[in-house]
C-alpha cells in the first residue's frame, strides 16, 4: 500500500492487488489492506482479484455459486467504503485459452474506490483493454476531475428581423 498526491488534494492510499486463488490466503491479504487503510482517507485498488461477484462475470464452466470468498469480498468492500465504479471495454478479464468448448471467461481484474473518490472525480472511468500475450486483459483507471461546462446560449439571427 502506498500514498499518492493529488495535485493540492489530500493523499489517497493506492493498493495494487495481485490476490491468490486460495481463499484463506486472499482473506489474509483483505485483512491487510483493511489494517493498514486509514479510514476517511480515499483509497484506490486495483488488479488480479482472483474473485468473481456475480453470475455476470462469469461464461462457461461450472456454473457461478456465491461463494464464501466471494462474502469475503464483499466484506471488505462494505469495511473499507469501497465501491466498483464500472468499465468500459471486454466484459470479462480473463480467459483459460482452451478451445471453444472448455473456454472459461471471468471478470478477476477490477479497480475499487472509496466513495467518496466518485464525489469528486465523477468522471473517472475504468476501461478494460484488448488481451494481447497473457491470459489477463490489462486494465485502466482515469481520473478526470468533473468540470462544469460553461453554457452558451446562441441566438439565431435571421435578416428578415432587420427589415
Amino acid at each position: 500500500m502506498g500514498r499518492l498526491k493529488i495535485t493540492d488534494r489530500t493523499d489517497w492510499e493506492v493498493a495494487v492487488v495481485y490476490a491468490n486463488k486460495d481463499r484463506h490466503t486472499r482473506r489474509t491479504v483483505w485483512d491487510d489492506i483493511s489494517k493498514y487503510h486509514t479510514m476517511g482517507v480515499p483509497l484506490l485498488i486495483g488488479g488480479d482479484f482472483n474473485c468473481i461477484m456475480a453470475q455476470a462475470e462469469k461464461k462457461g464452466g461450472k456454473a457461478f455459486h456465491f461463494s464464501p470468498a466471494a462474502g469475503d469480498m464483499a466484506d471488505f468492500m462494505l469495511t473499507n467504503d469501497l465501491v466498483d465504479p464500472g468499465f468500459n471495454g471486454p466484459s470479462f478479464t480473463w480467459t483459460n485459452n482452451k478451445d471453444a468448448r472448455s473456454s472459461i471467461f471471468s471478470r478477476l481484474d477490477r479497480f475499487l474506490v472509496s466513495s467518496s473518490i466518485l464525489d469528486v472525480f465523477q468522471g473517472l472511468k475504468v476501461k478494460h483493454l484488448t488481451r494481447l500475450a497473457s491470459d489477463h486483459c490489462p486494465i485502466l483507471c482515469c481520473l478526470m476531475e468533473d468540470v462544469k461546462k460553461a453554457s452558451y446560449h446562441w441566438i439565431k439571427f435571421e435578416d428578415v428581423w432587420a427589415s
